[in-house]
């Protein structure tokens, strides 16, 4: 009995009835883009519709079409060469595409931006005494042109750090060449108290006035603290003295609707609620030409 005739015995209402359908069926479901790495024996049977034995003899059929592969736990397997094929040569194509600095895609500046990436990382890892790399470690991590043989992808990478600057070539007794990044030369610290004398002389020299902002200010808050701070609120509420001061706001205290602003002037710290339209306008102060 054929394979055809033990599918329109055994298998589903509507099965293939001839060896050609069958084998059909098998390769559709070969081709069914959901399954990239192949199918069993048993997705495949389910999917056409057919035994387990009618497909695994249709395999050995078509063995010259296929290609077996051994998967976890001892279970084969299939797909079509020609699928694996195409998988290849795109694969290929991706690699070229990408890698190539001849087509324009990735240049050289680009590829030794890679390189330096590898090496700085290379600077903070203490695996690599003096974060120094093999060109078989820098090829490895930056995966540049796939497309050649080993030997021309070393001459690649040598020809392409070649006379740069920042980066420095070791050349080791058993002939391996290393590279690495060159330690920048670190910069003097800055004296900021210094350099900021230097600008306000510099400003004065140019008749500029460092400060221009001017408050009026008769009272400070350590005056007024000294002057009131020991009198009840029935007695302030009472006479409400009046005062002008200014310093800095150190807090900003939120009860609800009632807002208080605390004021410092550095020795001494006063409350006080901010009113809608009791602040004075702005003052302009013209900077000297």
């Amino acid at each position: 009995m054929s394979v055809g005739e033990q599918a329109g015995t055994h298998g589903e209402p509507g099965a293939p009835t001839s060896d050609a359908q069958a084998w059909a069926s098998v390769r559709a479901a070969l081709e069914n883009p959901k399954w990239k790495f192949g199918r069993t024996v048993k997705g495949l049977a389910k999917e056409a519709g057919l035994d387990r034995k009618q497909v695994e003899d249709l395999l050995v059929r078509y063995r010259s079409d296929l290609v077996r592969r051994d998967g976890r736990g001892g279970r084969s397997h299939y797909a079509l060469k020609e699928r694996v094929e195409e998988g290849r040569q795109g694969l290929a194509r991706r690699s070229a595409v990408t890698e190539d600095p001849g087509r324009g895609l990735i240049n050289d500046e680009d590829a030794r931006t890679r390189v330096r990436k590898v090496l700085k990382k290379a600077r903070k890892d203490p695996r690599y005494p003096l974060g120094r790399r093999s060109i078989d470690a820098i090829l490895k991590a930056t995966k540049l042109r796939r497309d050649l043989d080993p030997e021309k992808r070393r001459e690649y990478v040598e020809a392409l750090l070649a006379g740069q600057s920042d980066i420095e070539r070791f050349e080791r007794e058993d002939g391996e060449v290393l590279y690495s990044l060159k330690e920048r030369d670190r910069e003097a610290p800055v004296d900021e108290h210094a350099q900021r004398r230097r600008n306000h002389a510099g400003l004065r020299e140019l008749g500029v006035d460092p400060y221009p902002a001017h408050v009026d200010r008769p009272d400070s808050v350590s005056t007024i603290v000294k002057a009131h701070g020991g009198r009840s609120g029935e007695e302030l509420e009472e006479e409400r003295p009046e005062a002008v001061t200014a310093g800095r706001i150190v807090a900003i205290r939120s009860f609800g609707k009632a807002n208080f602003l605390v004021l410092s002037d550095g020795k001494s710290r006063l409350q006080a609620p901010p009113r809608s339209g009791a602040r004075p306008p702005p003052r302009r102060c013209a900077r000297p030409s």
